[in-house]
């Protein structure tokens, strides 16, 4: 059986971003995509994404090597402070990286 991919979707004043699980990057991405993928709860199989989104969109997430299959089956997401993820954001942060722990007792 497939995974599924797993991706979180961050909407901060009008910037849309994705948070893709398997690589660990937050990447810029249209409004128009953004909607579609909130349509998927956070996750969605291989061919959903050819099916439901442009090729220019797919050529982007294949050159970027994100939105592939998931190593993880749950994965959980606490964003305390969006003024600070903002903030980080905004100074031209190439990607972010989550670190995924087996318990976390933040």
């Amino acid at each position: 059986m497939k995974s599924k991919i797993i991706f979180k979707l961050i909407d901060i004043d009008g910037n849309f971003y994705l948070y893709d699980t398997n690589s660990n990057r937050i990447l810029l991405i249209e409004e128009e995509d953004y909607s579609k993928l909130k349509n998927f709860n956070g996750k969605i199989k291989k061919n959903e994404l050819k099916e439901n989104f442009s090729e220019k969109f797919i050529r982007e997430i294949n050159k970027l090597r994100v939105l592939k299959e998931s190593k993880f089956s749950k994965v959980f997401y606490e964003f305390s402070n969006k003024k600070e993820l903002k903030d980080y954001i905004n100074t031209h942060a190439e990607s972010l990286v989550f670190i995924l722990t087996k318990e976390c007792n933040l």
